[in-house]
């Protein structure tokens, strides 16, 4: 398991209580580097009263919930707000107290957390800052906030009322930077850190959420997911350039592109682990037509088990040629990876019948593409077909025994000829073709002359040229 990830980060608590400076909510406690205009947002965007998606359940025994809210700061930082009930409201307005702890952290730590905020909620957790704090020090400490990013979500779906086309469509209105509202039921944190690993990591610092928070314009977001059971954001946002998506409007029909497709993919497996894995990358290319390659080069390597072996030579020979950006290249070479594994995997255990066809292309790509690629792949086929037709084999292996590339391990090489001439000496079955055997040592002794092995072959060969038909 990788180390967690140490973080520094400022700290504001922003809550309502009687105090010096009045009532209200406020921030009433932060670290010396938060700055005033990181304060004033902070103030604009936290959550008030009557703000939370819920009502605390009588008795105080309920499983804890809280709200999640995330955003860039005027200044570049980075905030990742947690928010919770906190006792009963002192003011005459009644209810609960909504209580809000605030980390803030440059972007430039964001790789460190995994591209994910909620990386960041969960080590709030840990380190037991989201235990509301109604009487602190008006300044904070400077955190170090130790990060682990091997931690999967709390749950790996998507709420059930965002089907195929409806998540799809957020996603895309996402990176086309539109504003979304999307109410359900239940489920907001584990649905909005599904829905933010479908975007490449770097540019989840600029898609900034609520998630369990009661829409305002005043606190408004890239994207909203909450409980919105009357409707009432659906009329705030009259005029206003929001969409509000829920089971009753129909996403327009369009294509889907290579990244869609792929990230919906893993969603419809509640595959999030891998999801969040493959995206979280340092991508440096986030234009539309990267996200496109980066998504047929997932798609290409989740289809492998399917494809056709002679596909996939075709695969690995367009792939070894292409060239692109750092983290492309390292997704390529994962494609390579697992198109070699399989066929190498398929070649172990083939037959003649199906080898066949694919033997010329594979001493073709041997010698004309790359070799370290072909390499295992033509010695898994030889000691293959050496166990089921030894004589077979032989012939097959006179194809990779001259005229080696030069990139090859020679020695290497001569090991797998040497052993598969071995075998055949020892398992050629008696009642093997006199003519067949005799042109195999004939084309044998002009590739290797005098190899040592070749001699109870070439003896046997002689033997059926000059029995000849009398052998039959």
């Amino acid at each position: 398991m990788t180390p967690a990830e140490t973080i520094h980060c400022d700290q504001a608590i922003f809550t309502s209580v009687r105090g010096p400076m009045g009532e209200g909510y406020r921030i009433i406690a932060a670290s010396r580097g938060l700055r005033s205009e990181e304060k004033q947002a902070i103030t604009r965007l936290s959550p008030s009263h009557e703000a939370l998606c819920w009502q605390p359940a009588s008795g105080g025994d309920e499983t804890p919930r809280y709200a999640v809210a995330f955003y860039s700061l005027p200044a570049g930082r980075l905030c990742v707000a947690y928010s919770c009930y906190a006792g009963a409201e002192h003011t005459a307005r009644g209810g609960h107290r909504v209580y809000t702890h605030n980390v803030i952290f440059d972007e430039q730590e964001f790789p460190r957390c995994g591209f994910n905020p909620f990386h960041v909620l969960r080590a709030m957790v840990a380190e037991g800052l989201t235990v509301p704090k109604l009487t602190p020090g008006a300044v904070l400490p400077e955190l170090l906030l130790p990060i682990n990013t091997n931690v999967a979500p709390r749950t790996a779906s998507l709420t059930v009322s965002l089907d195929s086309p409806h998540r799809r469509y957020v996603l895309q209105r996402l990176f086309d930077e539109h504003t979304l509202i999307v109410p359900v039921q239940d489920g907001w944190l584990e649905s909005t850190e599904v829905l933010l690993m479908g975007i490449p990591g770097p540019m989840r610092a600029r898609v900034s959420f609520g998630a369990g928070l009661r829409f305002s314009l005043g606190r408004c977001h890239r994207l909203h997911l909450f409980c919105d059971e009357k409707g009432a954001a659906r009329s705030r946002i009259a005029g206003q350039p929001v969409e509000y998506l829920d089971g009753t409007v129909t996403p327009p029909d369009g294509s889907v592109s290579a990244w869609l497709a792929f990230v919906d993919r893993h969603w419809s497996r509640s595959d999030c682990a891998v999801l969040a894995r493959r995206t979280s990358r340092p991508f440096t290319d986030l234009t539309p037509a990267a996200r496109d390659r980066i998504g047929k080069l997932y798609n290409a390597m989740d289809a492998v088990p399917l494809t056709a072996s002679l596909d996939l030579l075709s695969l690995a020979a367009d792939h070894i040629r292409a060239r692109s950006a750092d983290v492309e290249d390292e997704i390529r070479r994962e494609l390579l990876a697992e198109t070699q594994r399989t066929l190498q995997e398929r070649l172990t255990n083939i037959r003649w019948h199906d080898a066949h066809p694919l033997w010329s292309r594979l001493v073709a790509f041997w010698r004309q593409t790359d070799v370290a690629f072909a390499q295992p792949l033509i010695e898994a086929a030889l000691r293959s077909l050496v166990k089921e037709d030894p004589l077979t084999a032989a012939e097959a292996a006179i194809d990779v025994a001259s005229c080696l590339p030069s990139t090859v391990d020679r020695d290497r090489h001569e090991r797998l000829v040497d052993e598969v001439l071995t075998r055949v000496a020892a398992h050629l079955p008696a009642d093997a073709d006199p003519e067949r055997l005799a042109k195999l040592c004939s084309r044998w002794q002009f590739v290797r002359p005098g190899h040592p092995t070749l001699r109870k072959l070439v003896e046997r060969g002689s033997t059926a040229q000059t029995a000849g038909p009398t052998s039959r």
